[in-house]
């Protein structure tokens, strides 16, 4: 073997081996990453928003047709009486409004509801609107 002392380093002779440099991102790595932290959000916003609308109508189809009558009577007296109240209210309080378009869904008044609903809830809602108005669904 060779007499001299033994190399260090690497194949640049007594340099050490240069340390990896991270990737830069370019420009359209950002736009990528962004668009990509976008949709992440808009998703989560969504969930959360199906998540409530669900809620608001588990919580009206607790109520009897008699209660959900009831609530729509107050609304309605609401708006004959003050209706720039009754239009804030609502403008300013979404899950009212979905809760108040449900209520007329489950009062019969309206076919369709606003919120998904399960069959068995519109069936319930055919025979509030059959029962109350004497109609039936088209």
């Amino acid at each position: 073997s060779g007499g001299g002392p033994p190399s260090r380093g690497g194949p640049r002779g007594g340099l050490p081996d240069p340390v990896p440099l991270a990737p830069v991102p370019t420009m359209a790595d950002r736009l990528a990453r962004l668009r990509d932290e976008e949709a992440a959000q808009k998703a989560r916003v969504a969930a959360a928003e199906n998540a409530e609308r669900a809620e608001i109508g588990r919580l009206m189809e607790t109520l009897t047709p008699q209660q959900v009558i009831s609530i729509l009577g107050e609304m309605q007296r609401l708006t004959l009486r003050a209706p720039e109240v009754a239009r804030a209210l609502l403008s300013e309080n979404m899950q009212l409004a979905l809760a108040l378009q449900h209520a007329e869904f489950l009062a019969g008044m309206t076919e369709e509801s606003p919120l998904s609903t399960e069959p068995e809830v519109r069936e319930r809602a055919r025979n509030v609107r059959e029962k109350l108005w004497g109609t039936a669904q088209a």
